[in-house]
């Protein structure tokens, strides 16, 4: 049961790096002068917050019987998506026209602080197929202890290919990282949203 962990936390981890990117992008990188220990707090919060929504949707499909393909599960990844997309454009807006009298006053709403764990949280909930893979093994097992070390380990190894956020954080010291970052924020937040709004049309499928 380890090595399985290991081995789908390590071969889905390229995926997962993927669909976090665009959202630990401009969290670590839209502003400049960020210490190397604020951007260890924005991964450190936003893995906490994938952590929390992996339980969470773990545990919704366990009420719903281990039915993946429930309704409500594909409702909950579909707003999910399409909170993400707002908070995205939102910080993207924030940071790209920071003296606009708009955005100032929407920044003055926007509570940064907590944005790492609760976009971590929300970038958790979309069931990407890697995760319903998990889930579904997880079912397998019949036990919860088990399920719950087989989850710890998948979340751990699929966390390690977002370290790299980490470092590449210092190159917001550069107008041009940052301005990309801003733009990736708007970008990937319309994205976002259209795919969120395109679920939740369809019924959450």
């Amino acid at each position: 049961m380890v090595t399985k962990a290991l081995l789908l936390g390590l071969s889905t981890g390229p995926f997962c790096l993927a669909f976090c990117l665009p959202v630990l992008f401009p969290l670590t990188c839209a502003r400049g002068g960020a210490a190397l220990a604020r951007r260890a707090r924005v991964l450190g919060e936003f893995s906490l917050g994938r952590l929390v929504a992996y339980l969470t949707f773990g545990g919704l499909v366990g009420l719903l019987g281990q039915k993946l393909d429930h309704p409500l599960v594909g409702r909950v990844s579909a707003a999910g998506l399409t909170a993400l997309a707002v908070l995205l454009i939102a910080y993207g807006l924030v940071t790209s026209f920071p003296k606009s009298g708009l955005c100032h006053a929407l920044g003055g709403r926007l509570p940064e602080r907590r944005l790492p764990l609760a976009m971590g949280f929300l970038t958790g909930l979309n069931a990407c197929p890697p995760f319903l893979l998990a889930v579904a093994y997880v079912f397998t097992l019949g036990r919860v202890g088990d399920g719950l070390l087989f989850f710890l380990i998948y979340f751990v190894i699929t966390s390690l290919w977002l370290l790299p956020m980490v470092f590449l954080g210092g190159a917001a010291r550069y107008e041009r990282v940052r301005w990309l970052a801003q733009l990736s924020s708007l970008l990937a937040g319309l994205l976002f949203l259209w795919l969120g709004l395109t679920m939740l049309a369809g019924g959450g499928a």
